[in-house]
């Protein structure tokens, strides 16, 4: 719930997720370790995420101060993803659009395999509308550490101590750099290590361009391609000491 992230300081909102899974951790890991030699369940990945929400182009959020950020065409997509067996291998795939918008009647972008179904003689799909998929690896860490708050955030580590998590999935993350002002389809694919396959849905995104231009008073700034201002990298990065 988006609720306890923007109004934490309900004291115990934020803890109430972690009460309802360790519960059910009291009955799902006996019956999952009594039967994991059986499993044939793809991996569990969380709705896939992605930070700038609206990447090259104009931000404000939480995460910048509710100020306005004018960032790059550079983003990162991630989830939250955990299995029995242990994940073999989880990759992000994506896909460009031909065009910058999607007709309304196109069914296209809502499949994973275009060409087979457009041959099957299913309405409203048309392959030549997006490219095949280009696939990127995702990096993945453990959270375990920090699964009960981190040193920054005392308020929070102080709740969470009275209620400690007992487990958490590990993070997958992928850095993208290659779009521009173009239209995206995304989804993550993910195999354990007994070859069972998860996908999650497929999602889009405009990537705006990352470049700007000021309106005619200079007082805002304007994304266009053919701007000569460009956007800023939206992560930070290591500096020298």
């Amino acid at each position: 719930d988006s609720g306890f992230g923007y109004y934490d300081e309900n004291t115990d909102d934020h803890v109430k997720p972690t009460l309802a899974m360790n519960e059910s951790l009291a009955f799902s890991q006996p019956y999952v370790q009594a039967n994991d030699c059986a499993d044939r369940t793809g991996p569990s990945i969380w709705w896939p995420q992605r930070w700038p929400y609206n990447p090259g182009s104009a931000n404000k959020s939480k995460a910048a101060g509710w100020n306005l950020q004018y960032f790059s065409h550079d983003f990162v997509i991630y989830t939250y993803a955990f299995d029995v067996s242990g994940i073999e291998d989880i990759a992000v795939y994506i896909r460009t659009h031909q065009h910058k918008t999607a007709h309304p009647l196109d069914r296209t972008y809502k499949v994973y395999d275009p060409e087979q179904l457009a041959a099957a003689g299913v309405p409203h799909i048309d392959p030549q509308r997006v490219s095949a998929w280009k696939r990127y690896p995702m990096q993945q860490r453990s959270l375990q550490q920090d699964i009960n708050g981190v040193a920054w955030q005392p308020r929070a580590t102080e709740v969470m101590r009275i209620l400690p998590a007992q487990q958490i999935g590990d993070l997958y993350y992928s850095y993208i750099h290659d779009y521009q002002d173009v239209l995206l389809d995304y989804y993550i694919e993910a195999t354990d290590k007994r070859g069972n396959v998860s996908r999650s849905q497929i999602q889009q995104v405009y990537v705006g361009s990352g470049k700007y231009r000021f309106n005619a008073d200079k007082s805002t700034l304007i994304e266009d391609p053919q701007g000569t201002v460009a956007g800023t990298y939206p992560f930070i990065t290591p500096t020298s000491p």
